[in-house]
């Protein structure tokens, strides 16, 4: 890996900005990256959109207990 190669320090590695500057980056085209976070946003949702329904799914079972 790039950085493991030029990180320095024997307890605690670190890297000199000028460094990490040279380090290259790949980065998907904007199109991708812009599915990817839908993508991301669909789930965050749908796990929330989960989590409601637990909840409610709870109270409504307490609610039936008592």
């Amino acid at each position: 890996m790039q950085l493991e190669r030029i990180a320095s320090g024997s307890i605690l590695q670190s890297i000199r900005s000028s460094d990490l500057k040279q380090i290259m980056i790949i980065v998907p085209p904007l199109k991708i990256q812009n599915k990817i976070g839908d993508k991301i946003k669909k789930a965050v949702y749908a796990k929330a959109e989960t989590r409601a329904k637990i909840k409610n799914a709870d109270q409504d079972i307490e609610a039936l207990m008592n």
